[in-house]
């Protein structure tokens, strides 16, 4: 192979370098607007007491959900202005955290107020399932399931506030109880799912993910 061989072959290996590399940081800006985004359409949902936790990150509200939809008709500002709420509303209270939503979601476009709309219709319906099926449980399941309801109806808690509270009721409670309540398909913080990948702390994924994702309760 001659110089101008060799030369060329390494200018397309660096080219070819420099596209994975920008590809790779690509999907990892859009994977963090996506997480971002994820939890701001949760936090739009918020009913004054969201229960259920059906579906979580990319399946349920990711990008093959409502979520791409609405987050693509954001504009920019509306964005930044997302995730600023987001990150400083880690620390207030939920009352205040769901007011701070409720006011960006009464500045959308009519169109996506709609869809919120709809999709809180949605999760009402859940939460009623939810609770149909813990009334066909023995009393000490219908017991944790009541005392992990009434920490997420206490609004004046942060949300890490709450999630170490309901570790502490789950982790206390008698693993069989746990275990009734995750073999009927009740969806309850904490509880986490067979598999292990909604739940807090050793429940299923980190205490630090789990709680980014788990802003619905």
């Amino acid at each position: 192979m001659g110089r101008w061989g060799i030369t060329n072959r390494v200018f397309k290996q660096n080219y070819d370098f420099e596209r994975l590399r920008k590809r790779g940081r690509s999907l990892r800006t859009k994977r963090l607007l996506w997480i971002t985004m994820n939890a701001l359409l949760v936090l739009l949902l918020l009913a004054p007491v969201a229960l259920a936790r059906p579906g979580h990150g990319h399946g349920h509200h990711g990008k093959h959900g409502p979520l791409g939809e609405i987050f693509d008709q954001l504009t920019d500002a509306q964005k930044e202005e997302a995730k600023k709420l987001f990150e400083s509303g880690r620390d207030l209270p939920k009352a205040e955290q769901k007011k701070q939503f409720e006011a960006f979601e009464a500045k959308l476009s009519p169109e996506l107020q709609q869809k919120i709309k709809e999709h809180k219709a949605k999760w009402e319906q859940k939460k009623q399932e939810n609770d149909e099926k813990v009334k066909s449980l023995s009393e000490k399941a219908q017991q944790l399931f009541g005392e992990i309801k009434n920490v997420l109806k206490d609004e004046s808690l942060t949300r890490k506030q709450e999630h170490e509270k309901i570790d502490q009721i789950v982790k206390g409670a008698d693993k069989s109880v746990v275990e009734e309540l995750k073999k009927a398909g009740v969806h309850a913080p904490g509880l986490g799912h067979r598999g292990g990948r909604h739940g807090h702390g050793k429940h299923g994924k980190g205490s630090k993910e789990s709680r980014e994702e788990s802003q619905e309760e």
